[in-house]
């Protein structure tokens, strides 16, 4: 009995051990959708015609507090803020064939039926697809076949075309909140 007792919590601790990493075993550009926020860090070019970004997760606040706006109180609000708890992630285009960082204040939504993900977004069609094509000789033949990847995140919105899918790399772990799966939609 001791011994069958014993091996049972093994069991349990590697199946709750399993079910706490499941995060994780997802590809990385996955686990960067999974963020319920965004944070763009830094951008630059480190060759010619490559792209790095450095994005941090942020997530709101479990404490809600009032805010006053114009002697209008506004509340209850959640403060959105990256932490010590929060990842941080490395996005490598090794090419590209257009990027563009629009203020998210003045982005317009696309047609939710035109992309996957919530902050990772793989587009079949949108407006900077659309611009490519006008203002590129790119196509399906030179370069190759190619996807629009735009990175929703707080004060940016991000927009890559490249014929490579990006290299996602964590450079530092945190603490992954688990939560519900959100209609892209409203997010």
């Amino acid at each position: 009995l001791l011994v069958r007792l014993t091996a049972n919590c093994r069991h349990r601790t590697r199946l709750q051990t399993e079910c706490a990493l499941a995060p994780f075993k997802k590809p990385m550009i996955d686990q960067l959708d999974t963020c319920e926020y965004l944070y763009l860090r830094s951008i630059e070019e480190p060759e010619e015609r490559s792209l790095r970004l450095v994005l941090e997760e942020a997530r709101s606040s479990d404490e809600s507090e009032d805010l006053e706006i114009g002697g209008v109180t506004v509340g209850p609000v959640h403060r959105i803020g990256h932490d010590s708890k929060c990842r941080v992630f490395e996005v490598l285009w090794s090419t590209y064939i257009s990027y563009a960082v629009t203020n998210e204040s003045y982005q317009l939504p696309e047609d939710p039926g035109a992309f996957s993900g919530r902050r990772v977004r793989r587009y079949t069609r949108s407006a900077f697809l659309e611009f490519v094509a006008r203002s590129t000789f790119a196509s399906s033949d030179y370069p190759g076949p190619f996807e629009h990847i735009g990175l929703i995140c707080l004060n940016h919105g991000i927009d890559v075309v490249s014929t490579e899918a990006p290299h996602v790399q964590l450079l530092r772990p945190g603490k992954p909140r688990l939560f519900q799966e959100l209609d892209p939609k409203h997010s």
